[in-house]
């Protein structure tokens, strides 16, 4: 009752209850914390700290390059106890790049059932509101993440991030996926349902632009007098996700020089990137060929080069852009009325209101 505590470098504290004799003992309360960090928490919880695995000779469960934590669920054991704890935290660290803040989420275990929902926390300016559900009754384990993300600032996001500091833009997405596993890695990698977000008042090099559209003179002219931060207008992007692989149904850059549609996959099970970015310019340039780009690679690092087999084929031809009515209405909710994301994507819009309601 009213307990304070440090644990590493972190402070907890508040009321808990637990109460024994019932079918599962349940334990209760409250918890806040001013500064938590992630680390600290492995001798709170039971797990074992990098230095116990390294005296063992264990081997680090997290695949090398690998994102998604792979750490398995020990879900034999959730079905000992049920909990109920709100807990509130000013400052969560993970890693010092990017602390969350103001966390407020309602921990519950009942049956062998996890959720935290609500799950609410501050991010680069921004807000997210999630839940999460992962039930340990059924092998392997079930989870369903939802994921409302609003006003994220990419220039904080990567404000550590060379060539990616200064000002971006600002992101809203929703995220809803249903998969299975052991592990948050195997629930993704088996993943089932859409992923929206949508860009908006961004800015990007413009020789990064010319090279992109091989526009070779431009480009040339822009290193003699000095490179450029050009408007990106709106970005749009519609994921539908089957079985771990996410299909661009829409992806889209529209910047004040040139509109680029994105296709492609992206693949959660292998944590793979697999896009071709096709840019089309918008007036007279001096040498246009558009030639499609790829960006492939890893989660940890992605390579974006021209796609000189289809510039080939291609013969410089321009790129007709297709947009879909149905992914575009699935963008409509995060375009906040009266605001920047409602002028900026004033045209998606538009397209998205006179297509109608989308067809199944």
């Amino acid at each position: 009752e009213d307990f304070s505590a440090r644990v590493g470098g972190s402070d907890l504290g508040g009321t808990l209850t637990y109460r024994s004799g019932e079918r599962r003992p349940k334990l209760t309360g409250n918890v806040d914390s001013t500064l938590l960090r992630f680390k600290d928490l492995g001798a709170l919880v039971g797990a074992d700290s990098a230095a116990d695995k390294a005296a063992r000779g264990d081997e680090d469960v997290q695949p090398s390059g690998r994102v998604l934590p792979a750490e398995p669920f020990n879900v034999e054991r959730w079905g000992a106890t049920d909990a109920d704890v709100h807990f509130t935290g000013k400052r969560v660290i993970r890693n010092e790049e990017q602390p969350i803040s103001d966390v407020d989420t309602r921990i519950r275990m009942e049956g062998g059932v996890l959720t935290l929902d609500p799950l609410e926390f501050g991010m680069a300016g921004g807000s997210i509101a999630a839940s999460l559900r992962i039930d340990s009754t059924t092998r392997p384990a079930q989870g369903k993440v939802q994921l409302d993300a609003r006003k994220i600032e990419l220039k904080r996001l990567f404000e550590k991030t060379d060539g990616l500091s200064t000002s971006l833009g600002e992101i809203n997405g929703e995220l809803k996926i249903a998969g299975k596993g052991r592990s948050i890695a195997e629930i993704f990698g088996s993943a089932n349902g859409s992923a929206n977000g949508l860009m908006t008042q961004g800015l990007v090099s413009e020789t990064l632009m010319e090279e992109a559209g091989l526009n070779a003179a431009n480009a040339l002219l822009l290193k003699l007098r000095g490179d450029r931060q050009i408007r990106i207008d709106c970005a749009a992007a519609s994921f539908s996700v089957n079985d771990g692989t996410a299909k661009a149904d829409l992806f889209v850059f529209d910047t004040e020089n040139a509109l680029i549609d994105v296709q492609g996959t992206v693949n959660l099970r292998d944590e793979r990137v697999d896009l071709t970015l096709h840019p089309q310019t918008k007036g007279l340039r001096v040498l246009s060929l558009r030639s499609p780009l790829h960006a492939t690679g890893t989660f940890e690092h992605v390579d974006v080069g021209v796609d000189k087999k289809s510039l080939l084929l291609r013969g410089g031809g321009a790129i007709g852009l297709a947009l879909v009515a149905a992914p575009v209405a699935a963008l409509l909710p995060l375009i906040a009325p009266s605001g920047e994301a409602e002028k900026s994507c004033a045209p998606l819009a538009g397209l998205a209101k006179k297509a109608g309601p989308a067809k199944h």
